[in-house]
């Protein structure tokens, strides 16, 4: 089968700076893939790559795509390069939504809230309107008053709900130490996500062990082989947040986290809902069990019908109109 291979770039602007432990992040960049094989058949990928991950940046994404040839055989698609896994995804995404448009999902959704006093009011909105996992992000203001917001939030939060806290591996050991303190005793967390620098597994392993609060590896894992590494080893038994559109190789990443699917978490990287779909598509194959995390859908200002934040997430919502006209919409030739 050949596929003929069209790209549009898109930029997208949050609605407001997102705080991370690594400054503000105010706009959001990547490329659309449309792919039509011989029988007038459409498939969509995107290429979101992650700074600080290990990926391709976006304009190496670019120049691999203008290299290509005008029509592309399946054989090609096996000779991506490894180190360009977020245009792998893409490509074969797109080509496994054209073989198997239809795969069925449904995955509880995590709520995003801001870093700040205003926590406490999305809290109850996202509540209201049915949410029950919910994540924020810590190491970026003052720790005290990071330690009151959250306080606050789980002062609020129902037996049934659970809140993520997000250090981007911001976090020293003594700064570890004294939140897992601050936690000592306080039902309703979830986990701190990479609390530690990639590298510093261990260490914070060590630390966690002496605390009920468990700890979760994000960018620690964030590419296949050290999702390989950490996984064989008996380091790390916590969670695992695993973002499918910086892999690769999807049909292997499969292969090799399925049996890993109680302790895997399916997560964003600001990804249109054509990245969204991919991603969501992933976890059912993976057979993840627990919320997934895709708050993100807030934090953009192009919402498009049919993706608007939902505590649920399903293949109902992510039509293949939905995919035409976010390329028609947000891709710029």
């Amino acid at each position: 089968m050949k596929y003929q291979v069209e790209t549009r770039g898109y930029r997208r602007r949050f609605e407001r700076p997102l705080a991370t432990a690594n400054g503000p992040w105010r706009v959001r960049e990547g490329l659309l893939v449309r792919l039509e094989d011989e029988n007038g058949r459409i498939g969509f990928g995107e290429v979101a790559p992650l700074r600080r991950t290990g990926c391709e940046t976006l304009p190496a994404a670019r120049r691999f795509f203008q290299e290509l040839p005008p029509r592309l055989d399946d054989e090609r698609f096996r000779t991506i390069p490894r180190d360009l896994p977020c245009c792998r995804v893409a490509l074969e995404s797109a080509r496994a939504l054209i073989n198997e448009p239809e795969i069925p999902f449904s995955f509880a959704n995590t709520a995003l809230l801001p870093g700040s006093e205003l926590a406490i009011l999305a809290l109850e909105r996202a509540l209201s309107e049915g949410y029950k996992t919910f994540k924020i992000k810590i190491g970026v203001r003052d720790r005290e008053e990071e330690q009151k917001v959250i306080a606050a939030l789980l002062g609020g939060l129902p037996d049934d709900a659970e809140l993520r806290l997000d250090a981007n591996g911001s976090l020293g050991p003594r700064t570890l130490r004294s939140w897992l303190e601050f936690l000592r005793g306080r039902s309703g967390v979830d986990f701190i996500e990479q609390p530690m620098a990639v590298g510093d597994e261990e260490e914070a392993a060590e630390i966690g062990a002496d605390f009920q609060t468990e700890l979760a590896l994000d960018e620690s894992v964030s590419a296949q082989g050290q999702l390989v590494n950490v996984a064989s080893g008996r380091l790390w038994t916590g969670p695992l947040v695993i973002k499918p559109l910086l892999f690769g190789d999807l049909e292997e990443l499969v292969r090799m986290a399925a049996p890993l699917n109680n302790r895997l978490i399916v997560s964003s990287v600001f990804e249109t809902g054509v990245g969204l779909l991919t991603a969501l598509r992933t976890a059912a194959a993976l057979g993840v069990e627990d919320a997934v995390g895709f708050g993100t859908l807030a934090h953009l200002d192009d919402e498009l019908r049919g993706l608007r934040p939902a505590p649920k997430l399903t293949s109902e919502n992510l039509s293949f109109s939905t995919l035409a006209e976010i390329w028609e919409r947000l891709g710029q030739r």
